[in-house]
């Protein structure tokens, strides 16, 4: 669905308007701040979401899903309001906004990773939704590789376990003890063992799976960094398949989920960063630069 506006230019509004997600209640960012801004131009009353600074604060809360469930029964009194912003709701507000001057500032921002993220890339923060899936914080400064565990597994699916970070930490406590290079918080003879189902003795019951379980992944290490070109992740990731992509640079080593974005004609790379639980649009030449790097990629 086209969008003709002006307004709704930020990433997330091009997933919606492509079927490939939605934005409710929860969500917090930049593009709330766009869709709260659209929806005071058309009348609607945010007294409580601009308080602060008297601009709109980009956090979905009551407040602007009344606004948006108002807005619905305006304009399409033939649905059932639900406060969810999706594409018949996001092509009503575009169309009334055709004409009107978007807000002061543009909507797709670029700032600065979190400063424990290694390189410190250039980046535009998606928030915490990418499609329909919700992005994982990592539970503490070691638990990197549990969080995007835990995030690769249930977004590939495919039969893989559903497991929550805590689980995962629990489950694998005994390879995080190991000896050697660490990624993420867990040594690599550990990353490698999770990943070859060598190691992967599950204590809890997890929809059915064997309490021995192969995570169906692919490990390649080393992997040249150089060799991460845009088609390749294009060909390999998908909206059910994304890539467990370990890194270092500068020494520092990191884990990311990864997987590839079209942005208006633009070939960039989103990213499920667990420093801060949040999507993020980077450059590939980010992940190309690193010193070395490995990946699992989603097989069967």
């Amino acid at each position: 669905m086209p969008l003709a506006s002006g307004w709704f230019v930020h990433p997330r509004f091009n997933d919606v308007a492509g079927g490939k997600g939605l934005i409710r209640s929860g969500e917090r960012g930049e593009a709330v701040r766009v869709l709260q801004s659209a929806l005071q131009r058309l009348g609607q009353q945010l007294p409580i979401s601009t308080a602060r600074t008297g601009q709109p604060d980009g956090i979905f809360g009551q407040e602007t899903d009344s606004a948006v469930r108002n807005f619905q029964r305006q304009a399409l009194p033939q649905e059932k309001p639900d406060g969810i912003v999706g594409p018949k709701t996001l092509g009503a507000l575009d169309a009334r906004l055709v004409g009107s001057k978007p807000p002061a500032g543009g909507s797709v921002i670029w700032g600065r990773a979190p400063s424990k993220v290694p390189g410190a890339p250039s980046e535009v923060d998606l928030g915490p939704f990418i499609g329909f899936h919700r992005a994982e914080k990592q539970g503490h400064d070691m638990a990197c590789w549990a969080a995007c565990l835990s995030f690769w597994g249930r977004y590939c699916g495919g039969g893989r376990p559903n497991v929550p970070q805590g689980q995962l930490l629990a489950a694998y406590a005994d390879l995080v003890q190991a000896t050697g290079d660490r990624t993420g918080g867990m040594p690599n003879v550990g990353l490698r063992a999770i990943a070859d189902g060598t190691a992967v003795t599950l204590p809890i019951d997890v929809s059915g799976v064997p309490p021995v379980y192969r995570w169906k992944g692919l490990l390649q290490l080393p992997s040249s960094p150089s060799s991460l070109t845009y088609d390749w992740l294009k060909a390999n990731t998908g909206a059910t398949r994304a890539i467990y992509y370990g890194y270092s640079i500068g020494g520092a080593a990191h884990i990311n989920v990864i997987g590839h974005y079209d942005f208006e004609g633009t070939s960039l790379v989103w990213a499920m960063e667990p420093w801060d639980g949040r999507f993020k649009l980077r450059e590939i030449d980010y992940y190309r630069s690193a010193e070395k790097a490995f990946f699992f990629a989603p097989m069967g």
